[in-house]
């Protein structure tokens, strides 16, 4: 009986891990639960690391945007109607009516836009950009640009790019006018059709020179009008 009971503990131990195996054993557990931790750890790091770059350079990207949009929401418009503020627009506000709106800014009383209507149709426009300076367009019956003519500046004085149309959209007159004093450089002037008509250079308001177009391009004249008023012809005869 006692051998038998020696046998079966004999038996036992040949599957019982030893010290150094259970050691072993649980030296892996400890390390595999270690570099899980390791992982998480590290993964909380950098997750927190790309959440603070995101919205730093969120921030960055989107910072002056909002700003900007947020300035512009506190700077609106305001309208008036014959001195009478209105909260609706110029078409409905001036339905079937001869008058001027005028808008500014709520901050700073700037003006912004200004629209005359002759019984209820757009008659003319002005607008005025951050700078101050103005744009003004004037418009046919059918609603078609028929001037239009932005503030500029020439050798510190007030100047106006301007452009005239036909009542089809066309091109008519395009060149640079000093204020006061008349066109300057280059103006050209165009045929109903579309083609050029005429260029004609300016000094202030005086004439240089003249070039002339038939509707089929070909070139009828060329004349420079020289300072004591004799126009001197530049066309070459044959």
């Amino acid at each position: 009986m006692a051998a038998a009971a020696f046998d079966s503990v004999i038996v036992d131990d040949e599957f019982r891990p030893s010290l150094a195996a259970q050691n072993a054993q649980q030296y892996r557990m400890n390390r595999s639960s270690h570099a899980r931790s390791v992982v998480l750890v590290r993964g909380l790091k950098y997750g927190l690391q790309f959440g603070l770059a995101s919205v730093l350079i969120g921030s960055l990207v989107y910072g002056p945007l909002i700003t900007l949009l947020r300035a512009q929401a506190a700077d609106e418009e305001q309208c008036f109607v014959n001195e009478k503020l209105v909260e609706t627009p110029a078409a409905i506000a001036l339905a079937g009516q001869s008058g001027v709106m005028r808008c500014t800014r709520t901050s700073t009383a700037a003006r912004v836009r200004e629209l005359e209507f002759v019984a209820g149709r757009l008659a003319r426009q002005s607008e005025w950009n951050e700078l101050g300076q103005r744009l003004d367009t004037s418009f046919y019956a059918n609603g078609a640009a028929r001037t239009r003519a932005r503030q500029v500046m020439f050798d510190g004085g007030p100047a106006w790019d301007r452009e005239e149309f036909w009542a089809s959209g066309l091109l008519r007159l395009r060149g640079t006018y000093i204020q006061g004093e008349g066109a300057q450089g280059l103006v050209q002037i165009f045929h109903e059709e579309g083609p050029l008509a005429s260029e004609v250079w300016y000094d202030r308001g005086r004439v240089l020179r003249r070039k002339r177009f038939a509707l089929d391009g070909r070139q009828t004249a060329d004349e420079e009008y020289l300072a004591d008023g004799e126009v001197k012809s530049l066309m070459q005869r044959f």
